[in-house]
């Protein structure tokens, strides 16, 4: 949900410039006047180097090539444009040849797979790159083909510099979908705004801020890779990559933020060890995500991989007694379910006809043991809800498996004493 908050606040913030440009060209032009003043206002134009910048080290050192291929593009393009012409060369030419060449750098990209620069994919990587500055340049060059667009053109707001960005963008969405949606949204929003960037000097602008897009909306272009960037670094930080649900470490991070009502339990997968030496660790890896499938479904909790085939389930706000029922319906439901053990041939997703083959060919009963334990007197902190869950799930083991246990089902004088002793000791609600 976070995340789409704020490519929602990151789009509203782009669009929002977009009308200002085009509506209010000359009180954004007073305003910027007199707010800003002085020898530093002169350098922003420049700014989108200082961010491109800032993504080629964090594009480098999150092992994200294409990001830092992509930004050393944009920086050269911006260097390019900041230098005066030599003679001959049309500067609007060359505006038009990388507005032209520019926007395809982001599906070429996308479907470029990852290599180092110690295979030929690397150096192929790198070399598609540098040709579309050179196919920029050489489209700068080329004056009939530079008064051929502009003539045929003319009745699209924009001409060229507008429809190849279009058109690349309409490209990128489809090797997205097909791709996976990885940086998707990050992209999109970078080409879209690289798209509005390069429109600088067109009769669309009024003519206060004319000049204005490039360093502008080359900016946002620069902030939306970065947000990509955040979202990459986030999730290898924070999401299993196995499960796709929040790893230990956002476990872990959760637990201070909890209030003063809050339960927590443990589930493990019943012979998972047996279940391994079996079939093999791809088939364990299937019923991991099994499981994960399922917890991703809790209506009143969020779930963790807590490590190996153990899970972690935080509820907040509730009682131990509340939450027995909605758990053992959990346990019931991985019970019931019918888990086919997946054959060689079988497709990843569900085949779409019914008369194509699943390639499954066993089907195997999965439980899990479950072990609750929640915020009381004799457990106050967080760590101390955490051990008395997992050592109710480790007695829920003990006892036979598939069972829900909690730490209230002790027995014993020793038991009794240690919580006679806490009530004394302890003075929370």
């Amino acid at each position: 949900m976070q995340r789409y908050v704020t490519w929602t606040l990151s789009a509203g913030c782009l669009v929002g410039t977009l009308l200002l440009f085009l509506f209010f060209p000359d009180s954004l032009r007073s305003w910027w006047g007199t707010t800003f003043q002085g020898g530093i206002v002169r350098g922003l134009p420049h700014l989108p180097v200082l961010l491109l910048a800032i993504a080629t080290f964090w594009g480098s050192h999150a092992r994200q090539d294409k990001v830092t291929l992509l930004a050393l593009l944009l920086i050269g393009t911006h260097v390019l444009l900041s230098f005066p012409f030599p003679d001959g060369l049309n500067s609007e030419a060359l505006r038009q040849g990388l507005a032209v060449f520019l926007p395809w750098a982001f599906p070429l990209l996308m479907i470029w797979p990852e290599a180092s620069l110690k295979s030929p994919w690397g150096w192929g990587r790198l070399g598609a790159t540098l040709c579309i500055g050179v196919g920029a340049l050489l489209w700068a060059s080329n004056h009939d083909l530079y008064s051929f667009c502009a003539v045929h053109l003319a009745t699209i707001p924009g001409g060229v510099k507008s429809l190849s960005p279009l058109l690349a963008l309409i490209t990128l969405w489809v090797l997205s979908a097909t791709e996976g949606p990885g940086m998707g949204l990050s992209w999109t929003g970078s080409l879209i705004s690289l798209g509005l960037a390069s429109l600088q000097g067109e009769t669309l602008w009024p003519t206060s801020v004319a000049n204005a897009p490039w360093p502008v909306f080359l900016s946002f272009s620069t902030l939306f890779l970065l947000g990509g960037l955040y979202g990459v670094t986030w999730r290898r930080a924070y999401l299993d990559e196995l499960t796709g649900i929040p790893a230990r470490r956002a476990f872990e991070e959760s637990l201070p933020r909890l209030g003063r009502k809050y339960a927590i339990a443990m589930v493990d997968v019943d012979h998972f060890k047996g279940f391994n030496d079996r079939y093999g660790h791809q088939i364990g890896d299937q019923v991991l995500r099994f499981i994960a499938t399922r917890l991703k479904r809790l209506p009143f909790g969020q779930a963790f991989r807590y490590g190996g085939e153990e899970f972690a389930i935080i509820m907040p706000g509730r009682r131990v007694h509340q939450s027995l029922s909605m758990l053992e319906d959990l346990r019931k439901s991985i019970e019931t379910s019918n888990f086919t053990i997946r054959g060689e041939n079988r497709p990843v997703e569900k085949p779409k006809h019914k008369d194509r083959p699943s390639g499954g060919t066993e089907q195997v009963k999965i439980t899990v043991s479950i072990g609750i334990a929640g915020r009381s007197p004799l457990h106050p902190s967080t760590d101390d809800v955490v051990r008395a869950a997992d050592e109710a799930l480790y007695h829920a083991k003990e006892t036979g498996r598939n069972r829900v246990e909690h730490n209230g089902r002790r027995k014993g004088q020793e038991g009794v004493a240690k919580r006679m002793n806490c009530v004394v000791q302890y003075s929370g609600p």
